[in-house]
């Protein structure tokens, strides 16, 4: 059995466990009157901050939340883009023409770009690439026209991010910032 203090106000104060009440005649407590507060017993799920009202435990209201300011939705606004554009821009790409699946992580997009000066330095290198798709030969020119469609790929999400930025920058309502969206 739990005890709760509910003052004239309906507001709870200490809430009595089994624990506490055990060196207590809980029946006593029951009917003590007292101007303040009088004793109830309450449910597992009565916390602090409850409310009694009408005859029962109710929770408290929910906090009003206030509308972001312009300023508030912008700076959102702009990391929910900036998520967005490494999310797409390290998402991978298919080069076009051949289906190749190919990974656009940072760490891939470094390792391709070490790949792409080799090509350039010595135009008989090739090498085995593991693609989503599994290993595939490439040669010097294939290396290149990777580099160039993965530097294609993360400079257009970049520009989308730019473009949307922008877009969020010249806003003056939270409404049509809100209406600014990655796709």
């Amino acid at each position: 059995m739990r005890l709760a203090e509910v003052f004239k106000d309906g507001t709870l104060g200490h809430i009595y466990t089994p624990e506490e009440l055990e060196s207590y005649d809980v029946n006593a407590l029951l009917g003590i009157e007292n101007p303040e507060f009088e004793y109830k017993e309450c449910p597992e799920c009565v916390e602090t901050g409850w409310l009694y009202e009408d005859g029962a435990f109710v929770p408290p209201p929910e906090p009003e939340i206030a509308p972001p300011t312009l300023e508030e939705a912008k700076i959102a606004k702009l990391s929910e883009i900036a998520a967005a554009r490494f999310a797409a821009e390290t998402g991978g790409v298919v080069i076009n023409g051949n289906g190749i699946s190919i990974d656009t992580s940072r760490e891939s997009q470094a390792l391709i770009t070490g790949a792409a000066l080799q090509a350039t330095i010595d135009s008989a290198y090739s090498c085995r690439w593991k693609t989503t798709n599994g290993f595939v030969e490439f040669t010097s020119e294939m290396i290149l026209a990777v580099a160039v469609a993965v530097r294609q790929h993360v400079q257009a999400c970049f520009d989308r991010e730019a473009d949307l930025s922008e877009l969020v920058d010249a806003a003056a309502t939270v409404e049509e910032i809100e209406a600014v969206t990655w796709l």
